[in-house]
């Protein structure tokens, strides 16, 4: 595929709506006339609007809010020029109250001048000829439910200051009846930081003043009355509000929920986690599925059906993250081959780890490919750039809360990235382990060689003893005679036997050719008599010293024959003496000479051999011990580093107790409490059944290196040290017999941590928790144990995603302290999640929401179901399929009594 339309599919999706982001907005903007009114010198209105527009683009401020006192007019010609400008505006005015209390109350950007007008107008009995900050006839609650009546919504001017609702005295008291009906007080506007204010406004707007208190927060924002362009400059006259697009609902929904949705400049932490960001999904049931995701908290909602698992299952297909248990991973399997058949996944992803982005493609049945930003193709893995990345399916939750093994990998995400590499230092145990073996099967087998040596001398000193040594050097001549100079002179003898027999031969020819009866038809029968003729002659001629050389070989074959027999019976005679000598010997009776003499060079040859390799046994014996010396190291960098994992961990988790987890988890690790790798390691062996190992979850403080040092000193020591907890003698035989291989595997085990949670189930009391440990907690509360966990940092800052949390979960539980984690965590780590649960997306308060919907062919995420709450058509839409709309929510309402 060209990574020119993996780019253009990410492009596509970076277009979505990301969700609720922060707008920085300066909600209490006065307009050129407001000079005149606070008896200042006045400025030109279109010098004044130029000048707040530039102020805006430069302090980056997006929304302004208007709020002339009890004017509307003044301020059209600054609202029409920013809002031009592409600065949203909420029109709107500041009015007293009867109580005195100055509000700002703002609007839609539909409104117009007219019908904000209408409103002062009522709200101030029509005295609109009035002094502007003359108090109205009308109660600030009164005010405050006109202003929801009529779509718009309002905060507490000066919160603290003269006329603010804090500071305002009636009857000698405060006006806290007003500040605790929170139906209707939903936000206020101090000076500056929270913690710069009196401490008995702190206490107040912490909720900590009992005769302020109110069930929820009310909503603290920074909003400096702006007389002069130059006070857009103020850091107190501004704030971030978190909306998916400015309106008048989303800064309603800020005001509910201000605890997440509105922040100081100051306050926006520098995060940068690693995150999915966008994706993208061609073929398959999610065919032209593109999100973007927020950094913070994703939601997926949809009814049954539709995709909310299949998204994440394909995206935990993408990334090649294995699910944690044998039957997630038959559900993974199954969704994906149902769900992404012939389908490519496009994800780009941050990794904070590299700071940099990259590009994850996958096609379904193939490998992923990683680009970089631009595209160009990498070597990097997921491990490389989303070391901690973690997704759970259905039930994963509760896979994890059944295995301690699963809980000491989730408790590991908060070590630090520094900790010593263990895998590392075990693979080079086991590179160690290899050539030990070797170099020591090399030694024994040098040393065996060695011993044989005594026994081959006294072999070669038998042999020296009879005098074999010198008669085998004869057979040697012996041989060498037969074999070069006998056998050559009978091959010589009969090469001119047979030259002689050809000759012989040759001079017998056929004559009769030329025989009369064969040429009496011919013309020339004259010259071919005479032809005939010549030839006899020759022939006559040639037999006669033909005849001499046969007799001449015939004399010379006779002398010959009498000497190879003399050489005959010198041989035997020589192998007689020979084969009485081998007799003596033990052992060689009945061998022939040659076989012995055989026997006698590989003696004296494997002599030779065993020499060399003697000189060689310092060599092998010193490449033993440098062996055991570097394994010997690295056992105590594997105890030293084991030793400071855990005692990291142990301090990890300490300060979890004491900090994020106080009143809800409590947790302790037990240092070799995980045993079962040795016991796999013993029933490994045949006849070590599960009764034969009980033993090694008994002993009190039991080490690798202890038990290898026992079974170096023998079966007494091991009797002694493990028999007060019934080892058994099989078991003993075991350990002592334990080949070169496995003795070493057996140092290269290890004794892992095993984790105990506690889970506080008495939640709702802080001052008096009790704990219980997760094996005897039900199904849900184990799940709200790990839970707690998951939902916690770690070093990498990597995404969290997880399909249906609030499976098996008590919903008291969600409301009370998992939504609570959720948004803690959420500011500094991003979360997916597809839920079912309206707690998560509407008290976690999700960043983004999406909405799915489906046919039986193919899931649907349109622009419009996506967003946050503070989304008008979202909102409802989420409140269909979380609550079963809104009569089913106010019979629930009503029949809880609320």
């Amino acid at each position: 595929m060209e990574t020119k339309s993996i780019l253009k599919e990410i492009g596509q999706a970076l277009l979505k709506t990301k969700g609720a982001e922060f707008y920085k907005c300066a909600l209490q903007v006065n307009s050129a006339s407001y000079a005149k009114y606070r008896g200042n010198d006045p400025w030109e209105e279109t010098a004044y609007n130029q000048k707040i527009l530039e102020n805006c683009i430069s302090e980056g401020i997006q929304v302004v809010g208007l709020a002339d006192h009890g004017d509307v007019e003044s301020s059209e010609g600054l609202r029409k020029y920013l809002s031009d400008n592409n600065i949203h505006v909420f029109p709107g005015f500041e009015i007293c109250s009867h109580e005195k209390v100055h509000m700002v109350c703002l609007f839609p950007e539909t409104y117009s001048a007219v019908d904000l007008a209408k409103i002062l107008g009522n709200l101030d009995d029509g005295a609109v000829d009035k002094e502007k900050t003359a108090p109205s006839n009308k109660t600030t609650i009164e005010i405050a439910k006109a202003v929801f009546d009529k779509g718009g919504v309002w905060y507490a001017a000066h919160l603290t200051g003269d006329c603010g609702l804090l500071k305002l005295q009636q009857d000698g008291g405060g006006l806290s009846h007003i500040w605790k009906q929170e139906k209707w007080v939903l936000a206020g506007q101090i000076p500056g930081r929270r913690d710069e204010l009196e401490p008995k406004y702190i206490q107040i707007i912490e909720n900590k003043n009992p005769n302020y208190k109110r069930e929820n927060l009310a909503s603290v924002i920074n909003a400096k009355d702006v007389e002069q362009p130059a006070h857009l400059k103020h850091q107190a006259s501004s704030c971030l509000i978190k909306m998916t697009k400015p309106s008048i609902e989303a800064l309603k929904q800020a005001f509910l929920d201000g605890d997440s949705r509105i922040r100081r400049q100051d306050e926006i932490p520098e995060f940068h986690q690693s995150q999915l960001i966008a994706l993208s999904i061609t073929g398959g049931f999610l065919d032209g599925l593109q999100v973007h995701f927020s950094e913070n908290l994703n939601a997926l909602v949809g009814g049954r059906g539709t995709g909310k698992s299949t998204i994440l299952e394909c995206i935990r297909y993408a990334l090649d993250i294995r699910p944690k248990s044998d039957e997630a991973i038959k559900i993974h399997n199954e969704i994906v081959r149902k769900n992404f058949s012939d389908s490519r996944i496009t994800i780009l992803l941050y990794s904070n780890r590299q700071g940099k982005k990259f590009i994850l493609e996958r096609q379904s049945g193939q490998p992923h490919n990683i680009y970089d930003h631009e595209g160009n193709l990498t070597h990097q893995t997921i491990h490389d750039i989303l070391p901690g990345i973690e997704i759970l399916g259905q039930n994963e939750i509760n896979d994890v809360a059944k295995e301690r093994r699963k809980q000491l990998e989730l408790l590991n995400r908060f070590l630090p990235l520094n900790m010593p590499d263990i895998g590392n230092i075990l693979k080079k145990l086991r590179e160690n382990r290899n050539k030990l073996v070797l170099a020591i099967d090399k030694k024994e087998e040098v040393e065996a060689e060695i011993n044989q040596m005594q026994r081959l001398k006294e072999q070669q000193n038998s042999f020296k003893q009879f005098g074999l040594e010198q008669k085998f050097g004869e057979a040697d001549i012996y041989e060498k005679e037969k074999n070069r100079i006998i056998a050559r002179v009978k091959q010589e003898q009969e090469t001119i036997e047979e030259a002689l027999r050809n000759l012989d031969d040759a001079l017998q020819p056929d004559l009769q050719f030329l025989a009369k009866e064969s040429t009496k038809d011919l013309i020339n029968k004259g010259l071919i008599e005479k032809l005939r003729k010549d030839f006899n002659q020759f022939l006559a001629n040639a037999a006669k010293p033909l005849k001499i050389l046969q007799n001449l070989f015939d004399n010379f074959s006779e002398r010959q024959a009498k000497d190879l027999e003399g050489w005959g019976k010198i041989n035997r005679h020589f192998e007689e003496e020979l084969r009485k000598l081998i007799e003596k010997l033990p052992d060689m009776a009945g061998k022939s000479g040659k076989q012995v003499a055989n026997e006698y060079l590989k003696i004296t040859r494997k002599l030779n051999i065993i020499q060399q390799s003697a000189s060689n046994l310092k060599q092998h014996q010193n490449y033993v011990t440098e062996l055991q010396k570097e394994r010997n190291a690295l056992l105590a960098e594997l105890d030293n580093s084991l030793f400071d994992q855990f005692d990291a961990l142990r301090k990890a988790i300490k300060k979890l107790n004491k900090g994020v987890l106080k009143n809800r988890l409590q947790i302790e690790v037990n240092k070799t409490a995980n045993r079962e790798e040795l016991k796999d390691f013993l029933k490994g062996f045949s006849g070590i059944s599960d009764g034969k190992v009980e033993w090694v979850d008994e002993v009190d403080q039991l080490t690798i290196s202890g038990l290898c040092d026992a079974i170096d000193k023998g079966k007494k020591r091991l009797y002694e040290t493990f028999g007060p907890y019934g080892i058994k003698e099989g078991v003993v035989k075991l350990l002592t017999g334990l080949r070169t291989q496995e003795r070493l595997k057996l140092e290269e085990i290890i004794l892992h941590p095993e984790p105990l949670i506690e889970l506080n189930i008495n939640h709702k009391t802080e001052s008096n928790p009790i704990y219980k440990s997760i094996e005897d907690l039900s199904t849900g509360q184990k799940c709200t144990a790990i839970l707690h966990l998951l939902l916690l940092d770690n070093d990498d800052k990597a995404p969290l995603l997880i399909d249906q949390p609030e499976d098996n979960l008590d919903n008291a539980f969600i409301a009370d302290q998992i939504v609570e984690d959720l948004r803690k965590s959420k500011v500094k780590r991003q979360f997916i999640f597809s839920t079912h649960n309206a707690n998560i997306p509407v008290f976690g308060d999700a960043e983004w929401i999406g909405v799915l919907e489906a046919d039986e062919k193919q899931a649907f995420l349109s622009n419009e179901n996506t967003g946050s709450i503070d989304s008008f058509d979202l909102k409802e839409k989420v409140e269909e399929i979380l609550e079963g709309g809104k009569r089913a929510f106010e019979i629930r309402r009503l029949k809880y009594g609320f």
